[in-house]
């Protein structure tokens, strides 16, 4: 965890000053809120697009939500990568009414998926614009499914942040 702190730190340090770049394209407009993680998942499949963070991705950070939005309302589509999309996704769960909500970094793979609780106290993930569902009874339990979803080699070296 001594570790991975600051690399979080210099994404979010990284991520304030490229928010500068969008001062011109934020809004207080909102998507409407989904009926159900399955709409959710319906939308975010239809409407986020991957793409690397400038200088593939040597400029990691995370969009501004208000900026993500912007796109949304202005084109559709929202761009960015895999911790703007679970930041987005995040961001629409609390909207939900899902009180428990993490932005999991995933070191091994450089990887961020939203892991959240739902009603049954299980852990599910949304990964860029996917929907995993499994009986996950903790984050770390959802982050090993993630990994067999993906097929990976399980990993204990993951940042959680609740949001």
């Amino acid at each position: 965890m001594k570790i991975l702190a600051p690399l979080i730190c210099l994404r979010n340090r990284v991520s304030k000053k490229m928010a500068i770049s969008y001062a011109n394209q934020l809004t207080d407009w909102q998507p409407p809120l989904p009926e159900s993680i399955y709409a959710l998942a319906n939308y975010c499949m239809k409407h986020i697009f991957w793409i690397s963070d400038p200088l593939r991705g040597l400029l990691d950070h995370i969009q501004p939500v208000k900026h993500m939005n912007w796109q949304l309302e202005k084109y559709g589509t929202l761009m960015g990568d895999c911790d703007d999309s679970a930041t987005w996704i995040a961001y629409m769960l609390k909207r939900m009414g899902f009180p428990v909500v993490y932005r999991v970094n995933i070191v091994r793979y450089t990887h961020v998926i939203c892991v959240f609780r739902y009603a049954d106290k299980q852990y599910r993930v949304f990964t860029n614009n996917q929907l995993i569902v499994g009986d996950n009874k903790s984050v770390a339990k959802a982050v090993d499914h993630w990994c067999d979803y993906a097929r990976k080699g399980h990993t204990n070296l993951y940042y959680a942040e609740r949001m």
